[in-house]
């Protein structure tokens, strides 16, 4: 029997039944042993219906369409009838299925108009089924790959299923969930249909795109080895100890994992009690492949959060007497800034690399370069301060950092430590950087290191705190969380969507900007657009115009839903977004992509008004807490969502950047002219106390790369 029917209507009930009980001596696409009647003749149904109208599209549209049906467990009657309400023209028309876009974006509403026009009777069980979470069932699996496979361009097709009929559907797709960079639990927290459908388009992709081998070694349970690329899709293949070391790329893009690993299938149940430095252990050795062996992991991770002062690392603590509300408090380490958790690590990882290359009589030194809106700065400092051949240049915007900040920086006077004043703003400073780092020759002759979130590294040692807080809170009583996130440079947060993509089950990650709100416009209207300036407002470390680590999100953005799945043509539209929003000023995502950034990011601004008002609320409560202006902002934004946040069920988890000392003037403002009492030193935590009168070191610098590059040589001759 073969699938030569040209019209759906000549497929009877009768012939798909015999269809879906006969033997395998057909079309591979034939039923299997662990299909179901319902799942064989929709195979049958639509394969049919392809042979005899290439033009539809099959594989571009029909098979997400397929999901549906088949995740609502219809038999074969029920199969054909939604089968012909699809066919008939009154619903979808067959030129949609041309394009994989059209389709996303619109099988949702497709289904809710079947559903309500078409199948009352199926109406509950349909919408029960799709918006659920139920495991992949084998025949699933199959039905997956049949449909993938097939629209394949040969020979690679022939090999595919070859390697199908050796390995079993259900090894493949898993390698294929592999290269997507998900497993099991990520791919089961879709929520809708479209997100769903969105996946399996780059199932089909990989199934193109990727060299078969890859398969066997998935498929037999050889670990990947751990590689990274540049976002603009000029640097490939590059070690874990490279990326560290170089910091940007050299086509001036983010250093990215070519591919996510895996969590452990029990890592709920082997993770749930670990400690911080056991945590951030296991997530850290997945990602540095053979570059550092797990006991050097191990003890890195130990050394670097023996420096804070409480043996939790980020302790999760109650807002409110509801307990539906939470601070992370990452203020724990030795400058008081969330910064301290990935540069006291970098810090020790770049000592390492450095130690383990002059092993044998070597002489490599590294120049680190960055910029800091203030936390950044000190974090970087007292993590390398009198570290071995680190040579480090910070840069801040003159009279744009607290007076704590910048004494936290300037009063450390290590010979390997050099503070540099740049009039104008944060922006200014990052924008040399980079530009150095640009300069290949000078880049290679004096071995520049980035510590900016920049450098993969930092977002790496970020992600353990997500996970560490998902287990406080379930051990304190807790659901799953809604993160909120003050943002400026965007790594607090991509560390948040890392976690997230591994598998965490993370219901919602919130960007709360200050006035400076491009991240908010972002996902407002998908155009991220400079605006006239950078604001000054109290909550100083994200008053930031361009917020350089998004470039990092926007290329998963790029390969998913502008390059058809192609992690090479995503760099190329990253390339071409960033030199159009420095020519300019702006670029525009499209609708599907804008849609997926919103399936995983909320957003919200905050007003200075706001800032102060929330830090005097909070302050006058019973029990007292006092916020700092960052996480002020991110404390407002998740109240404007309170009502967003409930409906999905789930606690909230705000992340404090920074003690509230740090920003002394901001908080005292905001509690005293509010009609509260706070004087400077009850805030002061004794590391502080003093800090202001110290002998400093600070050199000034013209607003320019040349002058920047000439004060290095400069410095490093001495």
């Amino acid at each position: 029997m073969s699938p030569e029917c040209a019209n759906i209507e000549e497929i009877d009930l009768d012939l798909l039944r015999t269809v879906a009980t006969a033997g395998h001596n057909m079309d591979p696409r034939t039923p299997t042993d662990d299909d179901d009647n319902g799942i064989a003749c929709l195979r049958y149904i639509l394969y049919s219906y392809a042979h005899a109208n290439p033009d539809v599209g099959y594989c571009q549209g029909m098979n997400k369409i397929a999901f549906g049906l088949l995740s609502a467990g219809l038999d074969a009657s029920d199969s054909l009838s939604l089968l012909r309400c699809l066919l008939d023209g009154g619903i979808l028309p067959a030129g949609m299925f041309k394009s994989p876009m059209a389709v996303v974006q619109t099988d949702q509403l497709v289904l809710e108009e079947l559903v309500a026009r078409r199948l009352p009777l199926l109406s509950a069980h349909l919408r029960l089924k799709l918006g659920g979470a139920a495991p992949l069932a084998p025949a699933t699996v199959s039905w997956f790959l049949t449909l993938f496979v097939d629209c394949l361009p040969e020979p690679h097709r022939l090999r595919v299923w070859d390697m199908l009929f050796v390995h079993g559907y259900p090894v493949v797709f898993q390698a294929c969930l592999a290269i997507l960079e998900l497993n099991q639990p990520a791919l089961l927290l879709c929520a809708t249909p479209v997100a769903v459908y969105a996946l399996l388009q780059n199932v089909r992709n990989v199934l193109e795109h990727v060299d078969v081998e890859d398969f066997g070694a998935l498929a037999f349970g050889k670990p990947r080895t751990m590689k990274y690329r540049s976002t603009r899709g000029q640097v490939t293949g590059q070690s874990f100890e490279s990326v560290v070391l170089e910091g940007l790329a050299a086509d001036g893009g983010l250093y990215i994992p070519e591919h996510l690993p895996t969590l452990p299938s029990d890592w709920q149940t082997q993770w749930a009690n670990l400690s911080f430095a056991e945590l951030a252990t296991e997530l850290i050795s997945l990602f540095v492949g053979d570059d550092v062996s797990r006991s050097d992991v191990s003890a890195l991770v130990c050394k670097s959060y023996s420096t804070f002062s409480t043996s939790e690392v980020t302790p999760l603590v109650s807002l409110d007497g509801e307990r539906k509300t939470y601070i992370l408090e990452l203020f724990h380490g030795p400058t008081f800034a969330f910064k301290d958790v990935a540069l006291q690590f970098l810090g020790n990882l770049f000592e390492f690399f450095l130690e383990r290359r002059n092993r044998n009589g070597g002489s490599h030194k590294i120049t680190v370069v960055g910029a800091t809106s203030g936390d950044t700065g000190s974090a970087a400092i007292y993590g390398l301060r009198g570290k071995k051949n680190v040579e480090v240049f910070i840069l801040h915007p003159e009279g744009r950092v607290s007076p704590i900040q910048e004494a936290q920086m300037t009063t450390v006077l290590d010979d390997n430590v050099h503070n540099v004043s740049v009039p104008g703003t944060f922006d200014d400073c990052q924008d040399i950087v980079k530009q150095l780092f640009g300069r290949p020759d000078f880049k290679s002759e004096h071995s520049l290191g980035a510590i900016n979130s920049i450098n993969w590294a930092r977002i790496l040692a970020q992600i353990t705190y997500y996970f560490y807080s998902y287990f406080t809170l379930l051990r304190q009583g807790g659901g799953l969380p809604v993160f909120v996130v003050p943002s400026g440079n965007f790594g607090d947060v991509l560390a948040g969507y890392y976690a997230k993509e591994l598998g965490l089950p993370v219901r919602k990650l919130v960007i709360a900007t200050n006035a400076n709100d491009i991240l908010d416009r972002f996902l407002k209207s998908g155009k991220y657009e400079k605006d006239s300036g950078v604001l000054a407002t109290p909550s100083p470390a994200m008053d930031i115009l361009v917020s350089s680590n998004f470039e990092r999100f926007l290329w998963y953005l790029a390969r998913d839903y502008e390059a058809g799945g192609n992690a090479d043509e995503a760099g190329n539209v990253i390339g071409r977004w960033m030199e159009q929003l420095k020519t300019t000023g702006s670029f525009a995502v499209n609708q599907a992509a804008l849609t997926a950034a919103r399936q995983t990011f909320w957003s919200g601004r905050c007003s200075d008004q706001d800032t102060y008002a929330t830090i005097a609320k909070y302050h006058s409560r019973e029990p007292s807490y006092l916020l700092d202006p960052h996480t002020a902002v991110g404390v407002h934004v998740a109240e404007t969502l309170r009502e967003e946040i409930d409906g999905l069920g789930a606690d909230t988890i705000c992340l404090s950047t920074a003690h509230p000392a740090k920003f002394s003037e901001a908080v005292l403002k905001a509690v005293n002219e509010n009609g509260g009492h706070l004087d400077f030193g009850s805030i002061l935590p004794p590391a502080f106390i003093g800090l202001l009168e110290m002998p400093r070191r600070c050199l000034t610098c013209d607003n320019s790369a040349d002058a920047v590059a000439k004060l290095i040589v400069d410095q490093l001759s001495k």
